[in-house]
């Protein structure tokens, strides 16, 4: 693999070098005429009335989604639990069924799927998304040429997924 794009590590067994793309915010995802966008308040109370989409990575960790839940003393009634984001997002299309994705899915979801994207109700623990590659590469000119040009499509995405804030429900 020449370059990688994930979170950031904490640490790495191998020699990783890096290049951090930016934060990872969430948003909320519900279909369009979802009853949430009916009025009343978007709060944590209204966000767990609906059952969420679940997204079952393989990490045996609490998702983050989990854990800023569990910091305010909540849980999330789980409707469907999907082995991927792009399955979830056709759930959350199809049903009432909430789901809280990375922003750079939701600008996606918003632009092909027609979701409505929100700010979720709690801060939902960030991290810092990053191209990643051996240190054996470094120096080498045809990779630091490949990765220029990953490094240009992955900042021109990134910045077109930040173009303003997540509507609320009352924008």
């Amino acid at each position: 693999m020449d370059v990688c794009l994930g979170v950031l590590p904490s640490s790495a067994s191998e020699p990783i070098m890096h290049r951090p793309i930016g934060p990872v915010l969430w948003r909320c995802l519900v279909r369009p005429g979802h009853p949430v966008l009916l009025g009343g308040d978007w709060g944590l109370e209204r966000w767990l009335e609906y059952p969420h989409v679940q997204v079952l990575t393989g990490s045996a960790s609490t998702s983050v989604v989990g854990q800023a839940l569990a910091s305010k003393g909540a849980q999330r009634r789980v409707g469907v639990t999907v082995p991927g984001f792009m399955l979830g997002m056709h759930a959350a299309a199809a049903s009432d069924n909430i789901f809280a994705v990375p922003h750079v899915l939701a600008h996606y979801a918003a632009e092909h799927l027609g979701l409505v994207a929100l700010a979720p109700p709690i801060p939902i623990h960030t991290f810092t998304a990053a191209a990643l590659w051996h240190e054996r590469c470094q120096r080498d000119p045809a990779h630091r040429w490949f990765r220029a040009g990953v490094w240009q499509v992955v900042k021109a995405a990134w910045e077109k997924c930040h173009t303003g804030p997540a509507p609320s429900l009352h924008s």
